[in-house]
């Protein structure tokens, strides 16, 4: 169980910087992590459908439809936050897209959806997601920290190794997704 800080100071060390106490710290690596920790833990979250992220709704249709295109709007959850929209459950056959804060489709109403939401309690990530923050902590904190090109490009490196690694992992748990067959898929064997 990590906190925010110890997340930061895994990014701090592998910079070979010192490590903070706190966020509120007076020094330029605690401003930093203050600044972009939550930018950083977002897009770490949204690059991957991690199990301790993901959450399933049930949303009804608004009342004023799209103007044209479309049936169906769906406002995106707020609470928790979805930083990425997975699936939306039977729209196999059925368009959709995002547009600004909502879903558009001609999906009849309610449509359940499965999201990756913002978790912002850094004690409920997995040890491998801690590291992959941590390693982009680093990435995106070398040049201000450092000022070196080649400690950020290796920073990014390892940022896209523990991504990998822990993408790897996470996508273990559980029985896989069946995939629907269909004509093109059909063809192909």
């Amino acid at each position: 169980m990590s906190s925010i800080v110890a997340i930061c100071n895994i990014g701090l060390i592998n910079l070979g910087e010192d490590t903070i106490s706190s966020l509120d710290d007076q020094t330029k690596r605690a401003k930093l992590c203050k600044q972009r920790y939550a930018d950083i833990r977002d897009a770490v979250l949204r690059a991957h459908p991690w199990n301790c992220a993901i959450e399933r709704v049930s949303i009804p249709a608004e009342a004023a439809g799209p103007t044209w295109g479309y049936s169906n709007k769906f406002q995106l959850p707020v609470d928790p936050f979805c930083l990425r929209v997975l699936d939306i459950e039977n729209a196999a056959d059925m368009p959709w897209k995002i547009e600004g804060k909502f879903i558009v489709t001609d999906i009849g109403s309610p449509i359940r959806i499965r999201y990756i939401k913002r978790v912002e309690d850094s004690t409920e990530y997995d040890a491998l997601l801690v590291q992959a923050i941590g390693a982009r902590i680093a990435a995106d904190l070398a040049m201000p920290l450092t000022q070196s090109q080649d400690l950020m490009k290796s920073m990014w490196s390892l940022y896209v190794e523990k991504l990998r690694e822990a993408r790897g992992i996470d996508g273990q748990e559980g029985t896989p997704d069946q995939f629907e067959n269909d004509t093109w898929i059909g063809a192909r064997n």
